[in-house]
């Protein structure tokens, strides 16, 4: 009787390289696409020298100091029937920021002639307004509280040339 030799067979094998083939054409696109996006990204123009970042921030600096030495800036407290300031006096084209704080009661700061008007505040609040002053005269401003205006809570904003 003649023994049948076993032979070892190869299942799988062929599975074996389709998948090793796979692995590696899937590694070569994920680094393409990673190199690809790299390159886009060193391509971009970012100037981020210490030097120039130091300008730029030195620059919004100025920026926001040249707007605030552009404004008119009062600061008003009111208490019942009375504002600390009776006359304000600008110059045409000013930017005005009145800051209103209470002392007492319930008040606010309002002037038609330049459509602004500051909320209405409680004892120990604060608030303020910003508008131009676009035109010249003399204006009144007043607390538009109950009868507050009538009782003598106004003011005088006078806008010259």
């Amino acid at each position: 009787m003649e023994e049948e030799k076993i032979k070892p067979t190869k299942k799988g094998g062929k599975n074996m390289t389709i998948i090793s083939v796979a692995i590696v054409a899937i590694l070569a696109v994920i680094f393409f696409l990673i190199k690809s996006a790299k390159d886009e990204f060193d391509s971009i123009d970012m100037d981020m020298t210490s030097d120039n970042l130091v300008e730029n921030v030195e620059s919004l600096g100025q920026d926001e100091k040249d707007a605030e030495e552009n404004i008119e800036e009062f600061d008003i407290s009111a208490k019942p029937f009375e504002f600390s300031i009776k006359e304000i006096r600008v110059k045409k084209g000013d930017k005005v920021r009145i800051n209103l704080s209470i002392e007492s009661g319930i008040h606010d700061w309002v002037i038609d002639d330049f459509s602004s008007a500051t909320s209405q505040l409680s004892a120990g609040q604060s608030g303020f307004v910003e508008f131009i002053a676009d035109k010249t005269g003399v204006f009144e401003y007043y607390c538009s509280v109950g009868n507050h205006r009538q009782l003598g809570m106004v003011g005088k904003l006078i806008v010259e040339e």
